[in-house]
Order: C-alpha cells, then structure tokens, then sequence
C-alpha cells in the first residue's frame, strides 16, 4: 500500500545466520508513487537472534531517514515483535532487550 501524498514509506529487514553469529540488513524508501529514494545496506558481525538484527536494520534505517532529511515517514516491518518491544514502554530482560 502506497503511503498518502508528501509521506514517505520505509520498508527494512534484517536476516541472521545463527551458526556464524552475524547478520545483514536492508531498507528502502520509497515515495507515494512506489519510487526509490533511498536505499541501503549493512552487515552486522556479532549478532544473538533475530530480533537484534531487526532493531538494528530499524535503527540503521532511521538515522539514514534523518541524515537526508527525511522526517515524514510511515515505518513498515514484518516483525511483529519489534513492533511490539517498540509500541511498549516494558523492559525486556532478554539478551536483546538492552536494544531497545
């Protein structure tokens, strides 16, 4: 689904491969027309489960938003529990909870 006119939508996500304990990321942002304006890239060495590789990508993402001035977004994920960790005020006591 398209984002309403002047927002734009960012769209990352993050993959881990657990018996090397590292991981990759991705995003792109794109504008009410579907057309890329940004996008990038990342690796991440040392990674303990997937969630951290998501809050990662989420956090890589946003500060390249910011970083080329863009500020209206509508942020997109298909990782529920970062969703979740991110709409709660909660601290997790998990390994990845210090993420958050």
């Amino acid at each position: 689904m398209a984002p309403p006119p002047g927002i734009l939508k960012i769209n990352f996500d993050g993959a881990i491969r657990e018996r090397m304990r590292d991981g990759a990321w991705g995003f792109v942002i794109r504008d009410d027309k579907g057309r890329g304006v940004l996008a990038g890239s990342g690796r991440l060495p040392m990674v303990s489960d997937a969630l951290m590789v998501e809050a990662e990508a989420c956090s890589a993402t946003l500060e390249a938003a910011i970083n080329h001035g863009i500020l209206r977004v509508i942020i997109e994920t298909d990782c529920l529990n970062l969703v979740s960790a991110l709409n709660t005020m909660e601290f997790h006591k998990s390994t990845s909870g210090v993420v958050f």
